[in-house]
């Protein structure tokens, strides 16, 4: 079966250059992405993956920085993402959408 792994670049993103790879295969690519300050959503994307694991990679081409997160998916899951200057990209894994005003 497959299921939707969503992804929302949310606070911290200014004029970036998004990529996202799983499995080695570059599957969004996404430029200029910047926070909405009255949302805090910078962007979103949905991934259709396999059940089982997955390896992602995101990468932030300017800022030279990237991150792996190792996913295990068998239900719908929702990865959101932010850009914390100091400490790079840090993620949170949950099974419900994320609200935004």
């Amino acid at each position: 079966m497959t299921y939707p792994l969503t992804v929302d670049f949310r606070d911290g993103f200014y004029n970036d250059t998004i990529v996202v790879v799983v499995d080695e295969v570059e599957v969004y690519r996404q430029e200029n992405v910047t926070t909405r300050t009255m949302t805090g959503l910078a962007g979103s994307t949905e991934i259709l993956l396999d059940s089982g694991k997955h390896m992602l990679r995101i990468n932030l081409s300017e800022k030279e920085v990237s991150t792996s997160i190792s996913i295990d998916i068998n239900s719908p899951l929702y990865l959101g993402l932010e850009y914390i200057p100091q400490k790079g990209l840090e993620n949170k894994l949950q099974g419900e959408p994320f609200k935004y005003m």
